[in-house]
């Protein structure tokens, strides 16, 4: 027997916008209820649950929910802004909308979870020389997942966009 189904094909939308500082840029980042974000200079990453202050804002990162994901990079004094969802409607306040097919992928992080007195989910690696923190714990001795759309443009992938974090690759 031949099954003959119809898959649905996912739409992903990217636009962007230009931040002329740090507290315009932590606006959007406020208004769009983003649950993680990572960022990065050029001596560390950072992952955090939420959205870092003001002070602590970095020159590159990506704020991310199921609902849409938010990259940045300084250049020049202000920030270049790329927006990502599958709901054309969350990027009306950004400009130049374009349209990718959308696959989802799974990226395994790095370390498993071991507990720690302090409180802090640390993760450990044993190629890494040091913890790695990230912003939700594990059961113990297991790994963290990062559920992801990849979009795509003519058969290729052109950006990935982060949607979640979890410790069950299967409700990944």
């Amino acid at each position: 027997m031949k099954w003959n189904m119809e898959i649905d094909k996912i739409k992903g939308f990217v636009a962007t916008k230009e931040a002329k500082d740090e507290s315009e840029l932590r606006g959007i980042l406020n208004s769009n209820s983003l649950i993680f974000t990572i960022q990065e200079d050029v001596k560390s990453i950072e992952f955090i649950e939420g959205i870092p202050k003001i002070e602590v804002l970095k020159g590159k990162g990506r704020s991310f929910s199921e609902k849409i994901e938010i990259q940045w990079q300084k250049l020049d004094g202000k920030f270049q802004i790329v927006a990502f969802s599958e709901n054309e409607s969350y990027l009306s306040k950004f400009d130049v909308k374009n349209s990718f097919d959308v696959e989802c992928v799974t990226y395994m992080l790095w370390g498993r979870y071991e507990k720690s007195e302090n409180g802090k989910n640390k993760f450990i690696e044993v190629s890494i020389p040091k913890y790695l923190e990230y912003p939700i714990p594990a059961k113990e001795d297991k790994r963290l997942y990062i559920k992801a759309y990849h979009y795509i443009k003519d058969g290729v992938v052109q950006f990935t966009r982060y949607l979640n974090v979890t410790d069950n690759q299967k409700g990944v």
